[in-house]
Order: structure tokens, then C-alpha cells, then sequence
């Protein structure tokens, strides 16, 4: 896990980035790996040109609103057993068995070099209903999007470094009864649950040059939804 410096002091702006680079580069010939904690609107502004660094990115929203490559997500709050109150939640899209710090010494350097693997971070989705609103993210398969009876009328779906494109076919009461999702680079799994139904319908593919094909729709005419579930493949 690496050591990130917080960069959000008001009236450093004009300095952060070289303020970075001096903690980072001791961090490294310390032996650690570094990495630099900031809310997306420095990333915007003050940080654009630090891409050295393991990011960890703060955008309280749905989805991630930045468009570089990030390691965290802090999305907002939450509630944890065992504290008072709420506290920032983050999502951590990296393997802590991968994401090291690699030291090599030549024979005329004692200077560790740090490699830092960055992973792209996973599929995140949420879906809006007339009696909740729009429901929490889900990443993966860890869950599903729904609510079982809940007539789903509206989908979000969010992949770091790719492009997303979601199709949906909504019956004349505005619930959505066939989707298909398709991105630039990835191949996307997909597939729902029709309200009364024992289980899903079978998973669908979408790969990145087929579009939005009709072959591609996962779900059933005048069959409303209560269940999505998307991953990458």
C-alpha cells in the first residue's frame, strides 16, 4: 500500500505539484512506494500534471468524475460497525500483493527504484426506482442493482479508461424491460431479473465492435426489470 501525501491546503495551489514531487521522490529513495491523495478538482486544476504517482482521487458522487488512471475512489460516506457517526469510504481497485515497491541495485547505485502497477479500476453501476430514488453503487458482482418488485427506471454504469455506451428500451410507463451496455476497448457481461421471476434471464456480451446490436439486449418485451447485475470480462 503506498504513502500518500494530502494535497487540499487552501493558497498552495501554485506550489502543490513541485511540494509532490520533493515528498514523492524522498518517499522513493526511502524505499516506499508514494502516491498523492487530492478531491477532483485539484486533479483538474493544480495536479495536471502529476501522472508519476500512484493516484487516490475524492469525488463525492455516484461515479468517479475523473478521467486519468486512480488506484482509490473516495466516493463519500459511510456507517461502520463499531464508530460513532460516518466516515469516508473509498473503493480500492488494486491487489495488495501487486501494487509494491520493487528495490534493484546495480553495482554502482544504492538508490531503490519503485515501480508502481496501476490497476483499472472495476465496473461500477446503479440503477434509479420510483420508491427509492437512485439505489447505492455496486462494483462488480459483489451485489446487485435493484430492489426485488421495484420497477427499474434508469441506469448509471461507470468504467475508469473506456468508453460506455448504455441502450435502454422502456415500456410506455417509463420501465425499462431490455438493456444492452457496450464500451470502446472492454467486453462487457451483463444480465437482469424481470419482476416474479425465480432467477435471471441468461448473460449477455457485448463485445467492443458490435454495438448495440438487437442480438444484444438482455431481458424480455413488457417485462419490467428489478434486477441488473454487469461485469467485465
Amino acid at each position: 500500500m503506498p504513502i500518500f501525501i494530502d494535497v487540499e491546503e487552501g493558497g498552495s495551489e501554485q506550489f502543490c505539484a513541485r511540494a509532490c514531487r520533493i515528498v514523492c521522490e524522498g518517499l522513493k529513495k526511502a524505499g516506499f512506494l508514494p502516491g498523492v491523495y487530492s478531491s477532483l478538482s485539484w486533479w483538474n486544476s493544480c495536479l495536471t500534471e502529476i501522472k508519476e504517482y500512484t493516484r487516490w482521487v475524492a469525488h463525492w458522487n455516484p461515479t468517479c468524475g475523473y478521467t486519468g488512471e486512480y488506484l482509490i475512489w473516495q466516493y463519500g460516506t459511510s456507517k461502520v460497525d463499531g464508530i460513532n457517526g460516518e466516515v469516508d469510504s473509498n473503493y480500492y481497485y488494486g491487489d495488495f500483493g501487486k501494487t509494491s515497491v520493487e528495490k534493484s541495485i546495480s553495482d554502482n547505485s544504492t538508490t531503490p527504484k519503485t515501480t508502481t502497477k496501476m490497476i483499472t479500476p472495476d465496473i461500477t453501476y446503479q440503477v434509479f426506482t420510483d420508491a427509492s430514488g437512485w439505489l447505492p453503487v455496486v462494483r462488480n458482482l459483489e451485489d446487485y442493482a435493484g430492489i426485488d418488485g421495484q420497477s427499474i427506471k434508469g441506469i448509471r454504469v461507470y468504467l475508469n479508461s473506456d468508453t460506455l455506451a448504455v441502450q435502454t428500451h422502456q415500456m410506455s410507463n417509463g420501465n425499462i424491460d431490455k438493456l444492452t451496455i457496450f464500451a470502446g476497448k472492454n467486453t462487457i457481461r451483463y444480465r437482469v431479473r424481470v419482476i416474479g421471476a425465480s432467477d435471471y434471464y441468461s448473460w449477455m456480451e457485448n463485445k467492443k465492435d458490435t454495438g448495440g446490436s438487437s442480438d444484444t439486449f438482455a431481458g424480455k418485451a413488457g417485462k419490467a426489470i428489478d434486477r441488473v447485475q454487469i461485469v467485465v470480462k
